[in-house]
């Protein structure tokens, strides 16, 4: 018996020998970002699968009916590479990419534990628990992306903060867009060099750092605003400034348009001034745009992003005894 997610979608099937098995899956997607009640409950040829408010029904073909399972190991968020489950991929494809995402509450039968009791199993890459709120930090693997509601860059001062780390030589770390991609703002690694980019009416201006930063480190990125000036800031340290196209004291993002991290989705054509499409493989957090904090948890959508964790073993910059942990 499995319960799986593809594409989207909750599959849940069980196999009893013989011609005997069941599987279906949900109308509905549910790689939302949000916890997810799962519910699953079979009789012999039967079963119902209840993700919140929908259920599904499931009905195998007559034959065998047991499925004795007391004994056997069970299986949370992914499969070990040295099981061999190729005799049931010959009865029924069964997805094996591990779950990128958390499990609470888990019950099986009459055994019931908590995400914090199956510690107590064999575990690999497991770490405890999701946290529902205060999501500063963005993972990427470099095929990813996340999306969030377009932001402006506002007329008269303000300020953008990012910290990020990589040990790529090229990564779009962050584009906020409007449809018609006349205007937009940038912030990208190209061989190792901070790039940021700011377009209005398609007239683009770049400032970028004077050395590289895909060291591996933990970096911070400011853009500080006055006026038409934008300075670049990296590690508190100023490295380029100059001020917006011609007449533009503003870069306004329509409500169509979008915040990207990390990359963008497939089929997405970017403007001709960002320097990159390559996509991060690397860490993003406490992402400030106009004096407020980014909610990484609460994306539109997105794409291979480990929300929450990064899988970077980083270590805070440090120079001339100052110590940067962002």
């Amino acid at each position: 018996m499995s319960v799986e997610l593809v594409g989207g979608k909750v599959v849940l099937q069980y196999y009893m020998g013989g011609i005997s098995i069941g599987r279906n899956k949900t109308n509905k997607t549910y790689n939302t970002n949000k916890w997810v009640k799962v519910n699953v409950d079979r009789n012999k040829l039967n079963a119902l699968l209840t993700v919140d408010n929908e259920r599904i029904f499931i009905s195998a073909p007559p034959g065998k009916t047991g499925l004795d399972l007391k004994d056997s190991p069970m299986f949370f968020g992914g499969i070990p590479k040295s099981l061999d489950i190729s005799k049931f991929q010959k009865i029924s494809p069964i997805e094996n990419t591990n779950l990128l995402g958390c499990m609470k509450d888990v019950s099986v039968g009459a055994i019931s534990a908590d995400v914090q009791n199956l510690f107590t199993g064999n575990y690999v890459g497991m770490t405890a628990g999701c946290k529902d709120s205060g999501v500063r930090t963005i993972g990427f693997y470099g095929d990813g992306y996340s999306m969030y509601k377009g932001q402006s860059l506002i007329s008269g001062d303000t300020d953008i903060s990012v910290s990020f780390v990589t040990k790529k030589p090229d990564a779009l770390l962050l584009l906020s867009t409007d449809i018609p991609q006349l205007n937009y703002y940038s912030l990208s690694v190209k061989n190792g060099i901070i790039i940021a980019q700011f377009t209005v009416d398609s007239v683009g201006v770049s400032l970028v750092s004077n050395y590289s930063f895909n060291d591996g480190f933990l970096h911070n990125i400011g853009i500080i605003k006055s006026g038409r000036r934008v300075a670049l800031m990296v590690n508190d340290e100023k490295h380029m400034e100059r001020r917006l196209p011609s007449g533009a004291t503003a870069i306004v993002i329509g409500a169509d348009g979008s915040l990207y991290l990390g990359g963008t989705q497939r089929g997405f054509t970017v403007g001709s001034n960002v320097p990159t499409t390559q996509k991060l493989d690397g860490c993003l957090s406490n992402i400030i745009i106009n004096g407020g904090l980014i909610a990484l948890d609460k994306p539109k959508q997105y794409e291979r992003a480990d929300i929450g964790r990064c899988s970077y073993d980083v270590s805070p910059f440090q120079k001339q005894g100052k110590l940067h942990n962002i």
